[in-house]
């Protein structure tokens, strides 16, 4: 159903092709009013010769030393490579040799091998880093290691909270590293780099509800950078305050 589905759309089309699957679902037990609502044109005499094809049609599905079931729909619905892959259609074969669709697992496979390697050298990486560092690295240190990362905490993460879908809307908006990633992918991609900032001790993170929070760990230069604009606003508002004074009188 999911490859028929797949070609047709909701129902089978009114032509040759719409017939012959229809068929095949009758040889594979599909009674007539499940029949007429995935074929709403089939109905009457045709309704009938259609059933009564399948029934004579038994035989083809005997027990055959040859070929399987599963190989003998496949040889009735004409299942493409594409449409094997596309679909994960694992419990049937398609029309093409083989060997190539071996030679496709195996290359799948050594893509999965090669992404587990990496992400274990990667987080072999980030152990070395928290390990032998006595402070946090650098935003200029990570832009080799990790560029997303690197581009999070120097271009957006600063030391107020940002709320973590809030942060992933920006990045996505203003860091090329992140520009043009689909939805899930940039949430993920923005997610480990939050994660390795995080191990890093470059961000800290605190839960709110059920809505995460980040923002970057202040280090001791920019916290008496901090108190200096804090000290510099107190002054600025005590000025304000003495001017509104003497206008006042």
């Amino acid at each position: 159903m999911r490859l028929l589905k797949y070609r047709h759309g909701a129902t089978l089309p009114n032509n040759d092709s719409g017939r012959a699957a229809l068929q095949v679902l009758f040889e594979l037990g599909m009674d007539g009013p499940n029949a007429q609502r995935l074929a709403p044109w089939v109905a009457g005499d045709e309704l009938s010769r259609l059933i009564d094809a399948a029934e004579n049609n038994w035989p083809f599905w005997g027990r055959n030393e040859r070929s399987t079931i599963a190989q003998r729909l496949v040889d009735r619905l004409g299942v493409t490579f594409t449409e094997k892959i596309d679909l994960k259609l694992h419990h049937l074969g398609c029309n093409c040799d083989p060997s190539d669709v071996a030679d496709y697992f195996s290359e799948q496979k050594r893509e999965r091998d090669r992404a587990r390697r990496a992400r274990n050298r990667q987080r072999a990486t980030i152990r070395t880093e928290v390990t032998e560092r006595t402070e946090p690295p650098s935003y200029w240190d990570l832009i080799d290691s990790d560029p997303r990362a690197a581009a999070l905490a120097g271009g957006v993460l600063d030391f107020q909270w940002w709320r973590l879908s809030d942060l992933t809307k920006e990045a996505g908006t203003r860091l090329g590293a992140f520009r043009g990633l689909r939805s899930d992918t940039l949430r993920q991609a923005v997610h480990r780099a939050v994660i390795r900032l995080e191990r890093l001790g470059i961000v800290e993170a605190k839960m709110q509800g059920r809505s995460k929070y980040v923002r970057r760990v202040p280090l001791s230069e920019d916290l008496a950078a901090l108190e200096e604009q804090a000290r510099e606003q107190e002054a600025l508002e005590e000025a304000s305050k003495g001017a509104t004074d003497e206008d006042a009188t």
